[in-house]
């Protein structure tokens, strides 16, 4: 458990106890004469795929858990078993239909806001609005306790999730992702549920935990067995590929994608719910060119990069930028150095604003990539490697919002 709990944390901020003292810890911990806190809550349910508030519950410490013989089997093996509930069906009660209404155009307005101008700029606003807005009418003396307050709600939890993604703090989107998830059950929303498994599933590719992702994929796609929706089976299945092309499985990555392709073509049975965010031609698109950088193939990543760029318009900044860094890093394995230069010359004249930790990850992962390859030979690529790394120590600047008792997750080139 040691052992699974530090490769968890690896790529996190989360600092571990030394081994030994770890060791104690855990035993002190299964032995029941402590309860783990913050991180080590959060990565014991990544190691687990176990969503934290199920894993920690009173009723879950007092019992072990019934493991059953048919557990799903995944490319290594048994994957982790997660808890599968069905979605409670309750009677929607009235609500207050102008504060609803407020909610959602809240909501439209953060997504818009978010595409343009990135998490780290929004994430404080939208915990917020969450706090003092949502939280009283929810909790509150004169609670309203109508369904579509509880979608907004989850819906909002799962926006955080995503802009403190963006902002570099993975531990935290992950909390905001299970909290989202457990507000489902009051929600009594399938569509809104099936995403957020597919949002949890894109962080768990992101921190190399690919046997989770699939998971996480495939719990969603179950769900929509009830309610069928293109779009979000598309989504689903482009998830399931990245966590397949993090295991290297190519195969089955290209089947997937092309799973994707056909269900977002073939459009939806069920209207897709207005508390989910989009996914389209340019999304999937986005979600295959990860997966070729991550199968190492770096034409295929260029056709899907290309294809990003032609797809996002201008004011779509962020997936725009992250369109063009991924064509620049597939130009440079092509060793078409010139074409990378100008590329990445464009993103930094339009992310100046930009509040995305993540673009500026995949800057500073530019930088090595010119630094260590054979464009070092090129005059251009040199200047350019330089002006990067300047660029990228201004930007991690805009990220002194974070909270100063937390640890933060930037700060300098070396952290990133």
């Amino acid at each position: 458990m040691a052992r699974e709990l530090a490769d968890a944390a690896e790529g996190t901020s989360a600092r571990l106890a030394e081994r030994e003292s770890l060791i104690r810890m855990i035993k002190d911990w299964e032995a029941g004469r402590h309860k783990p806190k913050d991180p080590y809550r959060i990565l014991y349910s990544r190691v687990l795929g176990i969503d934290e508030d199920e894993l920690f519950s009173e009723e879950t410490l007092a019992a072990s858990p019934d493991v059953s013989a048919d557990q799903s089997m995944g490319p290594r093996g048994p994957l982790p078993m997660l808890v599968t509930e069905s979605v409670p069906v309750s009677p929607p009660t009235k609500g207050d239909p102008g504060r609803q209404s407020a909610d959602m155009t809240a909501m439209k307005a953060f997504r818009t806001a978010d595409l343009q101008v990135g998490g780290g700029h929004l994430y404080a606003s939208v915990v917020k609005y969450l706090e003092t807005d949502l939280a009283p009418r929810l909790f509150g003396v004169n609670s309203d306790e109508s369904d579509t307050l509880f979608m907004a709600a989850t819906a909002l939890t799962e926006m955080a999730g995503w802009m403190a993604h963006d902002s570099g703090r993975d531990l935290l989107a992950e909390q905001h992702f299970d909290r989202a998830l457990a507000l489902t059950k009051a929600a009594n929303d399938q569509h809104l549920t099936a995403h957020i498994l597919s949002s949890k599933s894109h962080l768990a590719s992101y921190l190399r935990n690919a046997d989770k992702a699939i998971l996480l994929a495939r719990k969603g796609q179950d769900i929509l067995r009830v309610s069928p929706n293109g779009i979000l089976s598309a989504r689903l299945f482009a998830m399931e590929a990245r966590g397949f092309a993090g295991l290297g499985k190519t195969a089955e990555c290209f089947r997937l994608l092309e799973r994707a392709e056909k269900a977002l073509e073939g459009g939806s049975v069920d209207e897709t719910s207005l508390w989910v965010s989009n996914f389209d031609a340019g999304s999937l698109a986005s979600e295959a060119a990860r997966c070729m950088s991550q199968l190492g193939k770096p034409v295929e990543t260029r056709r899907y990069a290309e294809r990003i760029i032609s797809l996002r318009p201008a004011h779509r900044t962020r997936s725009r930028a992250f369109g063009q860094l991924t064509l620049a890093s597939a130009c440079i394995h092509l060793g078409k150095f010139d074409e990378a230069c100008a590329v990445t010359q464009e993103v930094l004249t339009s992310t100046q604003s930009l509040g995305s930790f993540l673009i500026i990850k995949q800057l500073n992962n530019l930088r090595l990539a010119l630094t260590s390859s054979i464009a070092v030979n090129s005059k251009a690529a040199r200047e350019l490697s330089a002006h990067l790394e300047a660029v990228v120590e201004e930007r991690l600047w805009l990220y002194q919002w974070l909270s100063k008792d937390e640890k933060r997750q930037v700060g300098s080139t070396r952290e990133l």
